[in-house]
């Protein structure tokens, strides 16, 4: 196993690895193999964690659907758009999430001979997510941040922040870590400047409760932006900050709610003729009112 960083660091190092056999999984997340039917994606490791990109939309599903990862409603989670999975066939998916289960079962078993409750991992944010766990620190009373986490999530285990605003310490539940640098090749990155971890959060609400003392604010050329609540249309009111906040976080980063996604609801061709039908109907009744009658209009 030649894993170049932090050897000395972690007993992860130790660790075995195994390779990714589905086409369509290793194409969804590093696109090395090339296979034909999968060339033109573009993977989630190499292509950026955006979670606009179909990849991790396409990935998402496929981790909910391999490891029974269900989400209770109104809970927050990335939103998916389903043009990105016309291109797959049932067969497709259902092998890709085959192999996701095969990986994960690999992966909890090799980390549960290191840690056998939590694995400790850190990240680095910035932007409004920076914006919204500051506000949480300066005004929540309580001991513990509600942190959202997404079906796909990516940490590391000893590099820090890599320059961003704040930096998190997790204790993530060994079993929600799909895959590591340490016990899948794939995630190997060319110089081992980085150990990317692939958590996929198991919680029905998405939350995990993280102690505010894990939260470093860290040097940076920009500054964190200040942010108010409501923020962006929210329809909570400010009575509780740190409930307010991290629902802002959610509405930030694609809640499945009615008052963020309706704004984005597009109306299917059905739906839009039998709309058009109806209008049409309400204008005949219109006509049909105001026929023979004098009707005064305002010069308003």
């Amino acid at each position: 196993m030649d894993i170049k960083w932090n050897i000395e660091r972690t007993s992860l190092a130790t660790c075995n690895q195994t390779y990714i056999e589905n086409d369509l999984l290793e194409a969804l997340i590093v696109n090395k193999r090339g296979a034909p039917k999968y060339s033109d994606i573009n993977p989630i490791v190499y292509g950026g964690h955006n979670q606009g990109f179909p990849a991790r939309q396409v990935l998402s599903y496929l981790f909910r659907l391999g490891l029974g990862v269900v989400r209770r409603p109104g809970a927050y989670d990335i939103r998916m758009d389903c043009k990105h999975f016309a291109r797959f066939s049932n067969e497709e998916l259902i092998a890709a999430a085959e192999d996701v289960r095969r990986i994960n079962e690999h992966t909890f078993s090799e980390l549960k001979a290191h840690y056998r409750v939590a694995v400790p991992l850190v990240r680095g944010i910035g932007g409004v997510e920076a914006a919204v766990c500051a506000r949480l620190l300066d005004e929540c009373t309580n001991d513990l941040i509600p942190y959202f986490f997404q079906t796909l999530n990516f940490f590391n285990h000893v590099n820090g922040a890599h320059r961003s605003q704040i930096e998190i310490r997790v204790d993530c539940p060994v079993d929600w870590i799909w895959a590591s640098a340490y016990t899948l090749k794939e995630l190997e990155l060319p110089g081992g400047s980085c150990e990317e971890f692939i958590v996929v959060c198991r919680s029905i609400d998405g939350v995990l409760n993280i102690p505010k003392e894990n939260f470093t604010i860290t040097p940076c050329d920009h500054r964190i932006e200040d942010i108010s609540v409501p923020y962006r249309g929210s329809h909570f009111k400010a009575k509780d900050c740190a409930l307010n906040s991290a629902l802002t976080v959610g509405e930030v980063f694609e809640p499945d709610n009615a008052s963020h996604t309706f704004s984005h609801y597009n109306q299917g061709k059905w739906e839009r003729r039998f709309a058009a039908i109806g209008r049409k109907l309400d204008q005949k009744r219109k006509n049909e009112y105001y026929k023979g009658r004098i009707v005064f209009l305002s010069r308003e």
